[in-house]
């Protein structure tokens, strides 16, 4: 997690560090956390919601240049709550695309980021998995269809084009194959027959209609 802002501003903030290793920016402009490569945070103390007129310059800013999620956090309390509804009403009227998040005070911070950084990272890992499943899938449809293939040249069978398809793992190691490794996997006459297979120019129309990665 990257954050913006002078140390000594965040001092009164307890805990800011604790929950996650925090690193410090200088080029972050207007945002003051960065949770995710997706997602920024804009934190307004209560000094700054209370005073109104940075604040509002701040969020036009942004939000002119930035096309994030970004979410404004500040404090909700009794003293701010006219505040707050001055600034909903402000992010509406301007059609700003900004998140508001309330909260109860300073020390809820540190907990809300550090919730903000782990639901990124479980985001990026169901991700991660989502496209090994759709990988491991065309994978096995690729599979398939080249074992279909091999099981075409004659004399070879099911139980020889599979041991072919674990000898060289893909075609092009099997076209590429010298005829003494083929002999030595499924033998001299079925060696001849592949040999023979892959010269016809069927056996070429085949090959062009298989998937291009195999």
């Amino acid at each position: 997690m990257r954050r913006h802002r002078e140390l000594s501003e965040w001092a009164d903030v307890p805990n800011i560090g604790m929950k996650r290793a925090v690193t410090f920016s200088d080029a972050m402009g207007l945002v003051d956390f960065c949770t995710s490569e997706d997602y920024f945070v804009i934190y307004l103390t209560e000094a700054e919601l209370i005073a109104g007129t940075s604040y509002r310059k701040k969020l036009q800013a942004f939000n002119e240049f930035h096309k994030d999620q970004t979410i404004v956090v500040t404090v909700w309390n009794i003293l701010t709550s006219k505040q707050f509804s001055q600034l909903q009403d402000f992010v509406v009227d301007n059609d700003l695309r900004l998140f508001l998040m309330p909260i109860g005070s300073q020390r809820e911070l540190p907990l809300l980021l550090d919730h903000m950084v782990r639901q990124a990272l479980t985001n990026q890992h169901n991700l991660s998995k989502t496209l090994q499943a759709k990988e491991e899938k065309l994978m096995e449809g690729v599979g398939v269809s080249l074992l279909r293939f091999v099981e075409l040249i004659p004399g070879v069978g099911k139980k020889k084009a599979r041991t072919l398809l674990e000898t060289y793992g893909n075609l092009s190691k099997l076209l590429n194959a010298p005829k003494s490794s083929l002999i030595a996997a499924v033998g001299r006459q079925t060696a001849d027959n592949i040999y023979d297979f892959l010269g016809k120019p069927k056996a070429l129309q085949e090959i062009n209609v298989l998937p291009d990665n195999i």
